[in-house]
Formats: structure tokens, sequence, C-alpha cells
């Protein structure tokens, strides 16, 4: 059975879009199902803390829905304790997703 989604993974979500809005790409709908953290022994590897499986943008030339990939080596939790994220295209159809630190002001 799949583990549920909690608060985390539906704020990130939430905080994902928002920031593809604001970058000016138009992904569909998804919700924190997309979002998966790693587990096992990938826990001590060095790589992403989290990645999107399934996740899709809009094509502007064509219209047509593609691939999207985004994977962060900031931890959800880590990113929602900073109090954002940024994102950063790395490849086509390829982002890191990255703790923004909060307004020290």
């Amino acid at each position: 059975m799949a583990q549920a989604i909690g608060r985390t993974r539906r704020r990130i979500a939430t905080m994902l879009s928002e920031a593809f809005e604001r970058a000016g790409v138009h992904v569909l709908p998804f919700d924190g199902d997309n979002l998966i953290p790693v587990s096992g022994h990938w826990k001590k590897e060095d790589c992403f803390r989290w990645e999107t499986v399934g996740l899709k943008m809009v094509n502007h030339a064509s219209g047509n829905s593609m691939g999207l990939a985004v994977g962060s080596w900031d931890t959800m939790t880590s990113i929602l304790k900073s109090g954002g994220l940024d994102l950063t295209q790395e490849r086509l159809c390829g982002w890191e997703a990255h703790a923004r630190a909060g307004d020290p002001a």
C-alpha cells in the first residue's frame, strides 16, 4: 500500500506550482503524489533528497503535454523551514528546487 500523502508534500506541491507559474511554465495540476522522497539505502548516498515522477507541463510550441523532472538536494522539510524555494533550470525539462532563505529583514 502506498504511503499517504501528508501536509509536507502537499505544501511543497503548492510551492512548486506557484514557482512554475512565476517562471511562466504551465504545469498540469498535481498534488503530493508526484513527489517521491528518497528512502532506504539512497538516504545515505549523495543524491537528490526528493524528485518528481509523472509531472507534466504544456509545451508552448505544440500545446501538447510533456514530461517534467524536478529534484532537490534539500529535503522537503528544510525547504518549508527556509520559507520558500527557488527553481534553477539545469537542462531541457529538468529543474532543481533549492531552499530559499527567509527574508533576513
